[in-house]
């Protein structure tokens, strides 16, 4: 998994949806780069996480999401239109192919950041990491309407981030 800080060029799905690299020397960047962190210490040796990432569509283990170079996290600004809802991410499912497999574009949107500015930033991590971990449940197969992805945070050490109301 990488974070694009405007190496990556987005699939074209992402590209329509506005995903776009993260800035250098931001807050954002931060809270992202010690959410992976929190990520790996959580969820990559996490048998339970593991079993449950296995069983979804894409029958990839969380480690082997996390640790595919072809997964790439993006910063979403673009405002929300009409009735959209209001994602705080967003996982482009269209991947293109790549030598060495298919490659996926998560978004974490602006408001997911500015929603949480009140919150320490332990807590801002915890809730950014949850977001993230929630994205890769898509991408290991989770379907975009249901509660897998969101029940992917019980398995993977985000129990306290946990919303029921969430589907998709």
């Amino acid at each position: 998994m990488n974070v694009n800080f405007g190496s990556h060029i987005v699939s074209p799905a992402a590209s329509t949806q506005h995903f776009i690299p993260f800035t250098g020397g931001s807050r954002e960047v931060s809270i992202v780069i010690k959410a992976i962190e929190l990520i790996r210490q959580r969820a990559c040796s996490n048998d339970l996480c593991n079993i449950y990432f296995k069983v979804l569509d894409n029958k990839r283990t969380f480690e082997e999401i996390y640790i595919d170079e072809n997964v790439w996290i993006n910063y979403r600004t673009q405002p929300f239109r009409g009735n959209e809802p209001p994602w705080q991410g967003q996982t482009a499912l269209d991947g293109k192919i790549v030598s060495g497999g298919k490659e996926y574009d998560i978004a974490i949107h602006s408001s997911s950041f500015f929603l949480r500015k009140s919150l320490p930033e332990p807590k801002q991590v915890e809730e950014i990491a949850a977001i993230i971990v929630h994205e890769m449940a898509h991408v290991a197969g989770a379907p975009n309407l249901g509660p897998q992805a969101e029940q992917a945070l019980i398995h993977c050490g985000f129990l306290a981030q946990y919303d029921s109301t969430i589907s998709g």
